[in-house]
């Protein structure tokens, strides 16, 4: 007799042009296939599926279409008239691939926090709505370790206390979240664990290979910046060119305080659209660098983990992007996070790395000079305490998330 697959669908997903988040889903796959000794059938549903097909194809996954599309109709009002209609009459769409699932798995990230503009944001609405159909054709859901919040309507918390109270369990992936989910007693099981992007290995990748010869002597720096005004109400472009000075600065003054030369590797992490990319704001850093810099196209990068190999290949890491941080850190490199939102200070709480996250907003040059110096001065220290750090996170990862979803 021979065994029927399991049929797996992860839900939520977003972009590969999201290097972080495609780190996640990729993550999310191996563990699947691991936990299911490769006997199973994933699905990857995404408002991007189109663009994923290729992307996917390579790990034998389907990349499939939302029940609910956000992108394609023109206009908010239409957008969400449509999403009235997919809650009103759910019944009548019975070919989606949930119904067809036997488990769904919800992508981890950060994607459920209020909208800057007020209550019940499309994005947020849309991630709640797969949460819910998904509970309505009575399918188990699991929400892969994330971040959630901050959640500034009161409309925002009843929407999502509703849905939650339905979803099997939510695996947060810090301390902020777990506690926002206590505090709004919200009626689910809540376990805690952190970012699944951590089980990820490293995969070669010839991209630096050739540009790193004879930069033995060099220090070498991986940064990753982003314009991070989506994110906090009230900022604006001086305080991203505040941002960007700082950096520069820090980074300029290195040859006054560092024996070695200097060389910069900027690396735009995120390219889905200009609203959604890195390469603006990573060509601005660049301008304002004294030092030998280069800003690294990843579009020839397939793989996250390819990413991992080459931020390896740094001595020391300046992460604003979060996953940016975490790919490094599994590299074994000394890293601070710059952090935009509460998840990556929640996540470097998580792993007792906390003294090296600073909040984006109100770091000072000096903060970032005295923490590069720190990690030169004691970087064999670091980079073994770091490796045994992951390598305990990963086993702890797989062994918590295989057995909850095999339940």
């Amino acid at each position: 007799m021979i065994e029927q697959k399991k049929k797996v669908l992860i839900i939520n997903a977003y972009s590969y042009n999201n290097r972080g988040d495609a780190g996640i889903v990729v993550a999310m796959i191996d563990l699947v296939k691991l936990t299911f000794n490769n006997k199973v059938d994933i699905s990857v549903m995404s408002q991007f599926h189109k663009e994923n097909v290729y992307f996917y194809e390579k790990m034998n996954v389907r990349s499939v279409p939302p029940v609910w599309d956000i992108l394609n109709p023109k206009g908010f009002i239409k957008k969400y008239f449509l999403g009235l209609k997919k809650v009103l009459f759910y019944k009548k769409q019975q070919s989606n691939e949930i119904v067809n699932a036997d488990l769904i798995l919800s992508a981890g990230g950060g994607y459920l926090y209020s909208s800057r503009i007020g209550p019940l944001g499309i994005g947020f609405v849309n991630v709640l709505y797969h949460l819910w159909i998904s509970k309505k054709y009575k399918k188990k859901v699991v929400l892969f370790p994330q971040s959630i919040g901050p959640l500034k309507f009161s409309l925002d918390k009843i929407i999502l206390k509703k849905v939650f109270s339905k979803v099997d369990v939510l695996y947060s992936r810090e301390e902020i979240t777990s506690n926002l989910i206590r505090e709004n007693k919200v009626k689910i099981k809540l376990c805690q664990l952190p970012d699944i992007a951590f089980i990820l290995d490293s995969k070669k990748h010839a991209l630096l290979d050739d540009n790193l010869k004879g930069d033995e002597n060099y220090l070498k720096i991986g940064i990753t910046v982003l314009d991070w005004r989506f994110a906090i109400k009230g900022s604006n472009s001086s305080d991203i060119e505040d941002y960007l000075f700082k950096i520069s600065n820090t980074i300029n003054e290195l040859k006054h305080i560092t024996v070695q030369k200097v060389k910069v590797y900027i690396f735009p992490q995120v390219t889905v659209s200009d609203l959604d990319g890195d390469f603006a704001v990573s060509l601005e850093l660049q301008k304002k660098i004294n030092e030998e810099s280069e800003i690294i196209n990843l579009d020839e990068i397939q793989n996250p983990k390819e990413l991992i190999y080459l931020y390896s290949k740094m001595d020391i890491f300046i992460a604003s992007r979060m996953h940016s941080a975490i790919f490094s850190l599994v590299g074994n490199v000394p890293t601070i996070a710059l952090a935009y939102q509460p998840k990556t200070l929640g996540t470097f709480n998580l792993i007792g790395l906390e003294e090296f996250a600073l909040d984006i907003r109100t770091f000072q040059k000096k903060d970032l000079q005295n923490k590069i110096i720190e990690l030169i001065e004691s970087k064999s220290k670091i980079k073994q305490d770091i490796q045994e750090q992951v390598v305990q996170i990963r086993q702890k990862i797989i062994d918590k998330l295989s057995q909850e979803i095999k339940q």
